[in-house]
């Protein structure tokens, strides 16, 4: 069929026609056939200027256990709350309890950029990373425990997925 390009030209392809653009195709090394079919995937791909981004966390309890007269001797650490969810809250002032903070904690343009909760224009969401923020009065010898155990569920496409 000469001439005819894209999806139109294909289904107007006969089955023999099909058959023998499928047996050129083989001709053609597998890896370039990864490499065009990868890069096929990624064009229909729309990035937009602006990341979506959401803070979330895990609010835990401290308990002295074992201890020498007067100084404790180690510590047992308690998630108080061990399924928090990102994406949750819309900035302005929501509440951020879904995401793992106190019930008197309110959002501002430091914990997200969504105008909304759960909207995200209908984006698919690409994780590039989580990372651990430790303030000035962290543990660094805590967080680097905590992290080394640290599992994350991420789950897509706000609360429906």
């Amino acid at each position: 069929m000469a001439g005819s390009n894209g999806v139109n030209g294909m289904s107007a392809m006969s089955a023999l026609q099909k058959q023998e653009m499928l047996k050129q195709a083989q001709l053609v090394p597998p890896q370039i056939r990864k490499f065009i079919a990868r890069h096929a995937l990624s064009s229909q791909v729309m990035k937009k200027q602006v990341n979506y981004y959401s803070v979330v966390r895990f609010p835990f309890s401290v308990v002295p256990i074992g201890s020498a007269p007067g100084v404790p001797a180690s510590f047992r650490y308690t998630l108080a709350k061990k399924l928090v969810t990102a994406f949750s809250y819309g900035n302005g002032g929501e509440d951020m309890t879904a995401a793992g903070f106190a019930a008197n904690y309110r959002s501002n343009d430091a914990d997200t950029n969504l105008v909304t909760r759960n909207d995200t224009g209908g984006a698919v969401v690409e994780i590039h990373g989580i990372s651990l923020h430790l303030s000035e009065t962290s543990d660094a010898f805590l967080a680097k425990l905590i992290w080394a155990d640290a599992f994350a569920d991420i789950t897509l496409n706000g609360s429906v997925r």
